[in-house]
C-alpha cells in the first residue's frame, strides 16, 4: 500500500488499529475460555484428561492449519473479506461448543474455531500494518498483538465477577457471541 494524498486519516488509521486490537482481544478470550472452564466442563461431561488434552491440542491445530488458509482466503477474497469471515466462524464454533455435551462435538467445534483463530491473526495483522504509515506499522503490529493477552486476562477475570457455581458454557456464551456482533 503506498501512501499518497489519498492516504487513510490518522483517525480512520488508528480506529482500523483500535478495530483490530478488539478483534484480537475476542480472539484472546475465546482461547483462553476452554482453560478457564476446563475444571468445571471436564467432570460435568466425564471427560478425562486425554478427552481435555484433545480438545486443547485440536484447537492449536486448528490454528496451525487456519493461519495458511487465512492468507489464502485473503489472497482470492480480500483481506477484510477473509478477516471478518474468520471471526464469524471463531465466534459461531466458540458460541455452538456452549451448546454441545459431547466429546466428538466438543472436538468438531474447537477445531473449527481453532481454524477461524488462525486464518483470522494473519489478516488482522495486516490490515493494521497496511493502514498504518511506515513508520507506525510496529507500534500497530504490537498493538493488535496486545489483545491476545489482554482478552486471556478478561477471560480469567470474568469468572471473578460471576457467583462462586457459575456454568461453565456462559464462557463460550460470552466468548461466542461478541465476535458476530
Amino acid at each position: 500500500m503506498s501512501f499518497s494524498a489519498s492516504s487513510p486519516t490518522p483517525a480512520r488509521t488508528f480506529v482500523s488499529v483500535l478495530l483490530c486490537f478488539f478483534a484480537a482481544v475476542l480472539e484472546g478470550f475465546d482461547i483462553q475460555a476452554l482453560g478457564v472452564a476446563a475444571p468445571r466442563m471436564a467432570p460435568e461431561l466425564a471427560l478425562g484428561a486425554a478427552q481435555m488434552g484433545w480438545l486443547f491440542a485440536i484447537g492449536s491445530i486448528g490454528i496451525l492449519f487456519g493461519a495458511s488458509l487465512g492468507g489464502r482466503i485473503a489472497d482470492r477474497y480480500g483481506r477484510k473479506p477473509a478477516f471478518l469471515g474468520a471471526v464469524a466462524v471463531f465466534g459461531a464454533f466458540t458460541l455452538l461448543m456452549s451448546l454441545l455435551s459431547s466429546f466428538e462435538g466438543l472436538f468438531a467445534a474447537r477445531l473449527m474455531a481453532g481454524l477461524g483463530f488462525g486464518a483470522a491473526l494473519p489478516n488482522m495483522m495486516a490490515l493494521a500494518t497496511e493502514i498504518s504509515p511506515p513508520r507506525r506499522r510496529a507500534l500497530a503490529t504490537a498493538t493488535m498483538f496486545c489483545g491476545l493477552p489482554v482478552g486471556g486476562a478478561l477471560c480469567a477475570s470474568v469468572t471473578q465477577w460471576l457467583p462462586a457455581t457459575f456454568d461453565w458454557r456462559i464462557l463460550f456464551q460470552i466468548g461466542g457471541v461478541l465476535p458476530l456482533l
